[in-house]
């Protein structure tokens, strides 16, 4: 749903998940049918699918992604994203 929002409003739309209990960390970059979603959970890859963005190369985005890391690809792109 978010990748049609995204085409159909010719938007970039994000997703974060930070849920410090479980270990799971997450976000989704959905940019007119471009798609990018990451998601780990107690260090084990749950889903990762399309083409890595250019703020990962600096990044440890794998399965020791932490609330740093997810913070950081906020960052990047101008999203506060509160701890």
């Amino acid at each position: 749903m978010l990748s049609d929002l995204s085409e159909e409003l010719k938007t970039e739309v994000f997703t974060f998940t930070i849920q410090s209990t479980s270990a799971t960390y997450g976000f989704s970059n959905f940019n007119e049918g471009k798609n990018r979603i990451f998601l780990v959970q107690d260090g084990e890859i749950i889903e990762n699918m399309g083409d890595k963005m250019k703020v990962e190369m600096n990044l440890n985005i794998g399965e020791t992604t932490s609330i740093d890391d997810i913070l950081n690809i906020g960052k990047y792109f101008g999203i506060e994203l509160e701890e």
